[in-house]
């Protein structure tokens, strides 16, 4: 199983989901269970939106990108916060307006099921993101994963909501908006982590790794500095090396650190060593 195989699997997931939804949505009444159909709808365009930049960035480097196209992830992933706040909002105005206009909804065990389904499906496809986006450091794919896992939680809020309202009609209404709420504020989170890999931030787990290979190869670190790209880590090191060394053993040593530090750091994808004497 890999990156591109388990998007495909999402999005036809999200499809069927969506469909159910709606229909059942539609067939009560609840403006909770459609509003969460169309937010199934934004799922399908997330997923195949995380399936397009994680493509893109397994694209060799090229003349244009010489650093290749790690960046296409990260993109991909604002996207998917931008469809995950879009849904939130338009499950707040749903949730609103039925205060204001307020629409009988017809209880059925069929609402009951489909989002216990949706939560059960939801849960699965969650993990399984979760888990390979963090075994191939994937930030379009761990995204994608917390927007299935906010998913599950409205699921969860509906399913309640489901059976509140055969007791209070408003109860529909109330669990849309506060699943909005919730949504909105994992979308502001999302945009934090996926901010850090398009602004270069550095990646202070990778500079500790290279310090203790470094500590490991005995060598003098003068200065560390990585930024992310995508699900890849670019650094760049200043050594000291010994003055007496010639030109033709500072360029073989520095092939040899970069082979190790490569070899050692799964996400390391580009590394510049400049060479300094010890003072």
């Amino acid at each position: 199983m890999n990156q591109l195989n388990i998007s495909i699997i999402s999005s036809l997931v999200n499809i069927l989901l969506t469909i159910f939804k709606l229909i059942v949505g539609f067939l009560i009444g609840s403006v909770a269970l459609i509003a969460e159909g169309i937010h199934s709808g934004l799922d399908v365009v997330s997923s195949i939106v995380t399936w397009l930049g994680i493509k893109s960035s397994s694209k060799p480097a090229d003349k244009e990108h010489p650093y290749g196209h790690f960046r296409s992830e990260s993109l991909a992933s604002l996207v998917v916060v931008m469809l995950l706040a879009i849904s939130a909002f338009w499950i707040l105005y749903e949730g609103i307006t039925r205060f204001f206009i307020s629409t009988p909804i017809s209880w059925s065990i069929w609402g009951l099921v489909v989002m216990g389904f949706s939560a059960i499906i939801n849960e699965v496809m969650a993990r399984a993101k979760f888990y390979y986006g963090k075994k191939m450091h994937s930030i379009g794919l761990i995204s994608d994963a917390k927007h299935s896992r906010t998913d599950v939680i409205a699921s969860i809020g509906l399913f309640i909501g489901l059976i509140l309202i055969k007791y209070y009609n408003l109860a529909d209404a109330i669990l849309a908006i506060v699943v909005g709420i919730y949504i909105l504020i994992e979308s502001w989170f999302l945009v934090k982590q996926v901010s850090q890999s398009l602004l270069d931030t550095s990646d202070v787990e990778t500079e500790k790794q290279i310090e203790e290979i470094s500590k490991d190869l005995e060598l003098v670190l003068e200065d560390v500095k990585t930024r992310q790209a995508g699900g890849k880590i670019f650094a760049e090191i200043k050594v000291l090396l010994d003055p007496r060394l010639k030109l033709k053993e500072v360029d073989k040593q520095c092939k040899e650190i970069e082979k190790i530090l490569k070899k050692k750091i799964e996400r390391l994808e580009y590394i510049i060593i400049k060479a300094e004497p010890y003072k």
